[in-house]
């Protein structure tokens, strides 16, 4: 396979590289001591459609990391390194937005969790990813004050399990449905579930 990407986790000299592959696959290395040459742990196939890595970075949480996919738009792929002897394993993904597309550079800025990958396309686009809660408003219920303009809804789910319907109500005594999505199959595991307005 064709290798793009690579990553060294110095806390445990574990290594990952990521193929340039459909789907893409996560490789685990350790890297070796002494003098001693590394070894291949185990592989982690991702899903299709998360295609061609082609940029990794370290995530805010110690122990994972993400891989961005040279597709249009690019997808951020979370990965939990696992220990020595387990293979990588998928967490999630996130879909960017139309024209983010086939990012191959990302830096992270770890005081505040937030990374922000580069696109290599003749329009650059420089698009920021936040790979902690810090800063999310969390709320049971939450009553705007001034109008604004919802293109989407995001849904947080720690296990991708089961279906679900997201709505929107208004603030009066009936508590109107504004909006309501189709029934989704809950694909999203530590990460967000997205849903685009015009779906509703």
């Amino acid at each position: 396979e064709e290798w793009h990407c690579a990553l060294l986790d110095t806390s445990s000299d574990l290594a990952l590289f990521g193929t340039f592959t459909e789907p893409g696959i996560v490789v685990k290395v350790a890297a070796g001591s002494a003098g001693n040459p590394p070894t291949r742990i185990g592989a982690l196939t991702l899903d299709p459609g998360e295609q061609n890595l082609a940029t990794v970075i370290p995530d805010s949480v110690p122990g994972r990391c993400c891989f961005a996919t040279d597709t249009a738009p690019a997808l951020i792929v979370r990965v939990d390194i696992g220990t020595t002897p387990a293979a990588p394993t998928r967490l999630g993904s996130l879909p960017l937005q139309p024209g983010e597309n086939r990012p191959y550079g990302a830096v992270l800025d770890t005081a505040t969790g937030n990374a922000c990958f580069g696109t290599l396309q003749p329009s650059a686009v420089l698009t920021k990813v936040a790979f902690s809660q810090k800063g999310f408003i969390k709320a049971s219920r939450s009553v705007l004050q001034e109008a604004a303009v919802t293109p989407d809804v995001h849904f947080y789910s720690h296990s991708a399990t089961g279906n679900l319907r997201l709505a929107i109500y208004d603030d009066s005594a009936s508590h109107n449905l504004v909006w309501e999505s189709p029934v989704l199959a809950n694909t999203a595991a530590d990460s967000f579930l997205s849903v685009p307005c015009s779906s509703g």
